[in-house]
């Protein structure tokens, strides 16, 4: 018999993939004015086989995405003249999406910029300086906690300098993370990454010691030398980075994806791949441009 505790995370993540499905399908209906296109892409997001086989997995995405949409909705309380709830809902929405996923705090850096860049005004002025307080203020309450539990002011999770290094090192592919080093046995419940920054910083410095300050110094100091002293290599490997970006494989392998949909049924005929979905996803921002809906207040 399977134990209970597990099954309320696996729970919690496919409740949480109906909301997403539901704010996709609002935004597409606001932002084209048509009943018609939020019905579609809600639709697209609630039956795509991806996003329902990662609201199974134990990943973090579906939440993020969860906050990300919840942000976009808050822009769409944007009236004229410009209402500050609306930027700074988004902002706590963006702070909670980039503390889920750490790639969604560029989205909340640009926010409070491209909003005075548009609304150039005194009230436009206070809707960003007030959406940078209290989103700000998410990320410091979460330093703090993360300082009663290990001791360190921390932020967000400090192995970004390890993954800049490893995803431009020599023998990088530009398409995906590959790990050199089996950390499988024993089996441990860690950040296969983290482990594996931790035992290549280890044996490439001979310190036994696991500062995190120190690590990330020395991975950080890694890439710099690479990137200046072997420049063409590295313009090469962001060439073949921009090409697997146009291509319809599945870059993102994170738990076992590749090994899921060789087996599924319905994950292996799946004819929404990355590729096919950017190409869309720019038509249809072209599109969205071209009706321009969003600016029409």
């Amino acid at each position: 018999m399977l134990p209970r505790l597990p099954l309320a995370p696996l729970l919690l993540r496919v409740g949480l993939h109906a909301p997403r499905a539901v704010l996709a399908g609002v935004l597409a209906r606001r932002w084209f004015q048509d009943r018609r296109a939020g019905v579609i892409g809600g639709l697209l997001v609630a039956f795509d086989p991806v996003l329902v086989h990662y609201a199974t997995q134990r990943l973090d995405a579906t939440l993020g995405l969860v906050f990300f949409l919840a942000g976009l909705a808050c822009l769409r309380l944007e009236h004229t003249p410009p209402r500050p709830r609306a930027v700074i809902g988004a902002s706590l929405c963006w702070a909670l999406a980039a503390l889920t996923r750490p790639q969604f705090l560029m989205v909340w850096l640009l926010l409070p910029l491209l909003w005075t860049w548009r609304h150039r005004t005194r009230v436009g002025l206070a809707g960003a300086c007030g959406a940078v307080v209290l989103g700000g203020g998410l990320f410091v309450a979460q330093g703090f906690w993360q300082r009663t539990l290990s001791g360190q002011f921390r932020i967000l999770p400090s192995q970004g300098a390890y993954n800049l290094w490893v995803a431009n090192q020599p023998g990088a592919n530009g398409r995906y993370y590959r790990q050199t080093l089996d950390l499988s046995y024993p089996a441990r419940s860690d950040n296969p990454a983290r482990l594996e920054s931790i035992a290549l910083y280890q044996k490439e410095t001979g310190t036994p010691g696991t500062d995190i300050d120190e690590m990330n110094a020395h991975w950080r100091q890694r890439f710099t030398s690479q990137v200046i002293g072997h420049p063409a290599a590295w313009l090469g490997l962001l060439a073949r980075k921009t090409y697997a970006l146009l291509n319809d494989w599945e870059q993102y392998n994170n738990k076992t994806y590749a090994f899921h949909k060789a087996r599924s049924p319905w994950l292996r005929w799946n004819p929404l791949g990355w590729g096919l979905l950017l190409v869309l996803g720019i038509a249809g921002a072209w599109r969205l441009q071209a009706q321009a809906p969003f600016l029409a207040h």
